[in-house]
């Protein structure tokens, strides 16, 4: 089974990337350095100013019951909140 963290940004975007413990360190490393977030492997580049958190997906579940964002991504599949 393949776990996931999450990005959640400003503007309420959602990112799901494949969990390794090395992305999510170095990661939350950049987050809180105020750096470039890049994910090669997705060809994309995330700038820390605009990322509001980084989740574990234990964490992106209380998230979703919590902030109950319109529409969410688990598992790459979106849902809508109801």
């Amino acid at each position: 089974m393949k776990t996931y963290f999450y990005i959640i940004e400003r503007d309420g975007q959602i990112h799901e990337i494949e969990f390794t413990q090395v992305r999510f360190t170095e990661s939350m490393k950049q987050w809180q350095a105020g750096g470039l977030i890049a994910f090669p492997f997705l060809g994309m580049m995330l700038n820390s100013a605009d990322i509001v958190k980084i989740l574990s997906m234990d964490q992106y579940q209380n998230f979703i019951d919590s902030a109950r964002p319109k529409m969410f991504i688990k598992n790459g599949t979106w849902y809508e909140s109801r």
